[in-house]
């Protein structure tokens, strides 16, 4: 007999008991796993397990738990997707425009700078052994487009020579003015000509503007050669632009002006004045159009405009008209100016220590910007790590600045004057008269270095005693005859400018064995040197009856010495 059909009703009934049967089942199977594998918080697997209940609600509740879960996955995923794909973006931006930059700085790659040794040295000057950069700026707003007929002649011009041992710098700058022995390709022919007519000499010919602007600067470096007697291994060319924008970005820079022989003791770069009141000059820029005023003893913060203002302006004494927009100038204008303009350096590379561009973004594509466009050097790509590597170790306020004007004895290297100008007109020189104009020039006559080459060969020694050339006067103290020309001989040998040999006043009374007194306490090298030869010590304090002697030391040769020196 044929069985009825079981009721709808009864199969659910049965299959719900099924199904209660089997999720016991499973929940009995889970149970046993984590007791084998010994979790003793298993609460992150039990959490996810379904509760029990009917069929009919746990069909509903089972799938949307997995669901979730997937969607929270796909949305992180894309997130984390986004993300890697934004910064992949701005790495390759950042590599773009750093690639730009080099290239256009340097003539290299971003991966020749970025893979490099930072321990490669730098070319050396085999007399010096220091590394000279010819660092030169023009007066136009772009390298390409200078805006003026003199926009690229160079209004500023010096050296820099770098020890890399010791971190070392000095710094020499070169009047614009000053008369070459070579003429340059216009009848005035000054100094600041020469890049400018290698220049356009070049541009229609040279394979590319890298090369026309490498040709020009090479050939400014070769007049510096010649002119300091050194070799010049790198250039850096910058226009006012770039002065301008650099400062800006730097938030500006702080200095401090004071009269000439004073000290200042903040932090601000001192920049030394001829006027006991001050600085005033005319601005002579592209957006002020008032003149510029500072008083001595005082701090100031600049910006950019600012800082190419004080880089340009005059720095005559009153008395020559140098002061509140005054429209004579002395002969000093030029070597006012070269000071100004290193101190803006000075300033500049104390600050961009201070600002941590790896944090002010904005400041680095600042400074990326003003240098991209306003700015070449001949530092080879490779070079790049090296070259900042030797700038952070740069103790900025040990710089030294040589001055050519005069040597330390106070002997004129250089001076001005009018000089005829051939091919303006057949008038004599005289006075104002047309046919001449004012340049500087070597004392002993024009392209006549000698004497600049032995000053320059001493202020870069490596030596103290031949880079500070201290006066040292030898004083005879005892009652033997010359004493003091014999022992001033022995110091000249070793390299001592010894400028006197001279008998103790009876003022200073009886001395025994070797005293030295320093009255310069800025040359440490020399006192260091001195404190060896004689193995004494040296006294700061100098005894009254020599303090109206003009020297850095005075060496005094006392009872006993002339049977007990040997050295």
């Amino acid at each position: 007999m044929a069985k009825k059909p079981t009721s709808a009703p009864v199969r659910r009934r049965v299959a719900a008991k099924q199904d209660e049967e089997k999720l016991e089942q499973h929940d009995a199977a889970i149970r046993d796993f984590l007791s084998s594998v010994k979790d003793d918080n298993p609460t992150d697997l039990v959490s996810e397990m379904p509760e029990k209940t009917t069929g009919k609600k746990r069909r509903k509740d089972k799938p949307q738990k997995p669901k979730k879960k997937h969607r929270v996955r796909r949305i992180v995923l894309w997130s984390l997707g986004g993300l890697f794909v934004v910064a992949a973006g701005l790495v390759a931006w950042l590599y773009i425009q750093g690639n730009d930059l080099v290239s256009r700085v340097t003539g290299g790659s971003l991966s020749e700078a970025l893979f490099a040794d930072p321990d490669i040295p730098l070319e050396t000057d085999p007399k010096t052994g220091r590394t000279n950069i010819l660092i030169f700026g023009t007066e136009g707003y772009s390298m390409d487009d200078p805006k003026h007929a003199g926009g690229h002649l160079t209004d500023t011009m010096m050296v820099a020579s770098l020890d890399q041992d010791s971190g070392d710098i000095r710094t020499v700058s070169i009047p614009r003015d000053l008369k070459p022995r070579t003429r340059t390709c216009t009848a005035t022919g000054k100094l600041n000509e020469v890049y400018y007519c290698t220049y356009y000499k070049n541009k229609g010919t040279a394979e590319s503007r890298t090369e026309y602007e490498r040709l020009a600067a090479r050939a400014l470096a070769e007049q510096m050669e010649e002119i300091l007697g050194i070799g010049i291994q790198y250039f850096v060319h910058v226009n006012w632009q770039a002065l301008v924008q650099i400062v800006d970005a730097l938030g500006g820079i702080d200095v401090a002006f004071v009269y000439k022989g004073t000290s200042w003791s903040g932090e601000e770069v001192a920049i030394e004045t001829l006027d006991k009141r001050g600085l005033a000059d005319y601005c002579r820029l592209k957006t002020l159009v008032c003149g510029i005023k500072f008083d001595n003893g005082k701090a100031y913060h600049l910006d950019g405009e600012t800082a190419l203002a004080v880089a340009r302006a005059r720095n005559a004494p009153h008395e020559i008209g140098g002061y509140y927009y005054a429209n004579g100038y002395g002969s000093n204008d030029n070597f006012g100016r070269e000071q100004f303009q290193q101190k803006m350096i000075q300033a500049i590379i104390a600050k961009a220590k201070k600002t941590n561009f790896v944090t002010d973004f904005m400041a680095t594509m600042n400074i990326k910007d003003a240098v991209g466009d306003n700015l070449r050097m001949d530092f080879k790509a490779k070079e790049l790590k090296s070259l900042f590597k030797l700038v952070g170790r740069i103790d900025m306020g040990g710089m030294k600045s040589i001055s050519i004007q005069e040597n330390d004895e106070g002997t004129l290297l250089l001076t001005s004057g009018l000089l005829p100008v051939p091919g303006v007109n057949s008038m004599e020189c005289g006075g104002s008269e047309p046919g001449c104009l004012s340049y500087v020039f070597p004392k002993a006559g024009v392209g006549n270095y000698t004497a600049i080459h032995t000053y320059i060969a001493r202020k870069l020694s490596s030596d103290p005693v031949m880079s500070e050339n201290a006066r040292i006067i030898a004083m005879n103290a005892t009652s033997v005859s010359g004493v003091a020309a014999s022992e001033g001989n022995r110091l000249k040998a070793k390299g001592f400018n010894v400028t006197q040999n001279i008998n103790a006043p009876s003022a200073l009374g009886e001395v025994e064995g070797v005293k030295i007194y320093q009255k310069n306490k800025s040359m440490a090298g020399t006192a260091q040197a001195l404190k060896q030869f004689y193995n004494v010590k040296i006294s700061t304090a100098v005894p009254e009856s020599l303090t109206n002697l003009s020297a850095d030391f005075i060496v005094v040769f006392g009872n006993g010495y002339a049977t007990t020196a040997d050295n």
